[in-house]
């Protein structure tokens, strides 16, 4: 082995494993996840990200989740990145229920020539910011029901939950 080489291997190794590392694979039917705090304190702001991995391209994907309405008060819902991916064009469209504890959420990726082929990778679909109301509870964050165009051929597993104390 030449000196550069080795100095190399030395080098690599100091980096952090994402760097060196191959991605995380994709999941081949689309999979969800909600990355979110495992810990607030009561009158704090976070934000819970919905995380998308399919193999398949997808153009769209409506969302039913939910929230405890007792211990959270949802304060916007934003776009993630993932349809966005490679310059993509979208129409995303949200609607709160907060008495309910429901949040509806849509998003289609639109092509200028026609119907777009999708896209496929990983990335976040919705951003919620809550408001964490009541401390000595555990909050639960739920992805309900979800759609993606085209289907897969199964179906997305649901629900999805993501449990997040809420502390003084």
């Amino acid at each position: 082995m030449s000196a550069q080489a080795a100095l190399v291997l030395v080098l690599l190794a100091g980096l952090p494993a994402a760097w060196g590392a191959p991605a995380e694979p994709l999941a081949k039917t689309p999979s969800l996840s909600w990355e979110a705090p495992e810990q607030v304190r009561a009158g704090e702001q976070f934000s819970a990200v919905l995380r998308l991995s399919s193999h398949q391209p997808l153009r769209g994907l409506p969302l039913l989740l939910g929230f405890d309405t007792q211990t959270l008060q949802v304060v916007t819902v934003k776009e993630g990145e993932f349809f966005k991916q490679a310059n993509g064009r979208t129409v995303f469209n949200q609607r709160v229920d907060a008495s309910a504890g429901k949040i509806v959420v849509s998003v289609v990726r639109q092509s200028v020539s026609g119907r777009d082929p999708g896209i496929n990778g990983a990335g976040g679909v919705v951003v919620v910011t809550f408001k964490a109301l009541k401390a000595g509870t555990v909050a639960k964050l739920r992805l309900l029901s979800a759609a993606p165009d085209p289907a897969p051929g199964s179906p997305v597993a649901v629900p999805v939950e993501r449990s997040v104390r809420v502390v003084r």
